[in-house]
This record gives structure tokens, sequence and C-alpha cells, in this order.
């Protein structure tokens, strides 16, 4: 008689439904024990929905994190935002995010009503929350601006393994957030007005004992900088991904040259893989 592993068919089932939100939902309906093994996936990455559906559904999100909060900052955030009483939950909403998608969350915000000029008070509340308790956070997008109040006051967690950057250029507190993860393994850098990537290089070093994918895209890449991003690659102890993208500032010759130069300087590297991709001003 064939003996089923009911516990693990049904997370296998829970698993390759984790971007059908509504069937989870549903399934959290069925019993406690499915509640139990629904709710994180669902909570894993909620603004992801909540920044799409807008309206009354992102508002309710926001208001159930900060119904989370403790409760001398909840009476302070009640002020701003009508907060709902909720009785004690045997879940931790917060503690379930996975992924840190600082884009999403603000997007989420936007549909806050009558908040006025005091958002900003409301962004570093939940941001703080989330930094505070979201111990299983493992990918970070950090496409806008992270609160001073949120560095300087918050025990950054330090579980994160990916981490993608996109800003005009990567502020100190960004740089901060990056150097303080110690299992980072994937850092992805996209910025339209970076020229000089030198800035970045002691951050980036910080990893090289934990970083395997490393991607630099800028629109203007001087030809000294490559030297600098080889540099830094061939210090890199696990790197198995070097993605080197640029839209200005190299000619095809220059392009030969560079890729000749990366393969040279990284020979003993030859589990990297290379990938460059330029639109070249021409010879």
């Amino acid at each position: 008689m064939v003996r089923f592993d009911f516990p693990d068919i049904i997370n296998e089932i829970v698993d390759s439904l984790k971007y059908d939100v509504h069937t989870l939902y549903d399934l959290s309906l069925v019993n406690r024990s499915w509640c139990t093994l629904v709710i994180p996936r669902l909570w894993a990455n909620p603004f992801s929905y909540t920044s799409n559906a807008g309206g009354r559904s992102a508002e309710a999100l926001v208001k159930v994190y900060l119904s989370c909060l403790p409760s001398y900052q909840k009476r302070s955030i009640s002020k701003l935002i009508d907060i709902p009483e909720r009785k004690v939950s045997i879940f931790n909403y917060p503690s379930y995010l996975k992924i840190l998608p600082l884009d999403s969350i603000t997007d989420t915000l936007s549909y806050v009503k009558n908040p006025g000029s005091d958002m900003k008070r409301i962004y570093v509340a939940l941001l703080k929350l989330i930094l505070q308790t979201s111990f299983g956070l493992k990918e970070a997008r950090l496409f806008e601006e992270i609160p001073a109040e949120v560095i300087r006051y918050t025990d950054l967690p330090n579980s994160i393994r990916s981490i993608s950057i996109s800003t005009r250029i990567p502020s100190a507190k960004a740089l901060v957030f990056i150097s303080r993860q110690v299992h980072l393994e994937e850092l992805l850098i996209t910025s339209t007005t970076i020229t000089k990537i030198e800035c970045m290089t002691d951050d980036i070093l910080k990893h090289k004992n934990t970083l395997k994918t490393l991607s630099i895209c800028l629109a203007i890449l001087p030809t000294e900088n490559y030297h600098i991003i080889f540099s830094i690659a061939s210090q890199m102890r696990r790197l198995e991904k070097l993605m080197i993208r640029a839209f200005f500032g190299i000619t095809d010759w220059q392009m030969k040259q560079l890729s000749e130069g990366l393969k040279e300087s990284m020979i003993y590297k030859s589990h990297t893989e290379l990938s460059m991709t330029f639109i070249a001003r021409g010879n």
C-alpha cells in the first residue's frame, strides 16, 4: 500500500500556487492546517499585489501592517491614518516578508487617503516595522530612497541575499544598507547618472567572499571604469556571473580591447560567466 506524506504534498501544492493569490486565499480558509501553511506564502511579497490592485486593497494592507506597530507608535500614527483595532492574531504578518520592494511600497502608500504631508511619517513607521520584524528577508529592491531616520535608528536585517539598486546616484544610505549584508550573493546596480564606479568599490568588495552575481548597468561608463570593474571582479572569490551594460561612452574597438582584457585578467576564473552588452558609438 502506498503511503502519502500529506504535509509534503500540501506544501508542494501551495508552492506551485504562490503566484495565484486568489486561490491561496481560498485555501487559507479550508482549515487551520491549510491556513498555517498558506499565510506565510501570501505575506511573502504582499506589496506586489496591491501596488497594481490599488484602491481599498492597498489601503487595507497598509492598515494591517500599521496595526502590528507597538502601542505607543500606533497611537502616534493613528492621528494620521485610521488604524482599525484588531484582536490578537496568531500570525505576525510583517515577519513573513521575503522581498523588500521600496518602489511597490511607495506605490501602495499612494492609495492611502488623506495622509497629506505626513506621508513620510507613515512611510518611515512602515519601513521601521518591516526591517525590525522581517527576519527572513531575502531580496531588496532599492528603487526609492531609504529615509535617514530608518538607517539611523533601525537595526537593519543582514539576511538579504539579493539587492537591486536603481537610482540616479546610489546614496550613502543605500550603500550603508548594502554594506550591512553579510550573505549577499547578487548585486544589481542600475543608474542613469553615475560615471565613476569607484565611489562604490569599497562597498562592493566587502562582499568579495559571498557575491556570485554582479551586474552593472550604467548609461555612461568611461573606459577607465571598466578596468576598475575588472579589478573588482578579479578579487571576487565566488563570482559566477559578471554582467556589464552601457549605452554610451565606448567604441567598437574599445569594446573588443576590454573584452580581451577581461579574459586575461580573469583567466584563473574560468567558471565565471561574462556578459557584456553595449550600444557602441562606432569606430
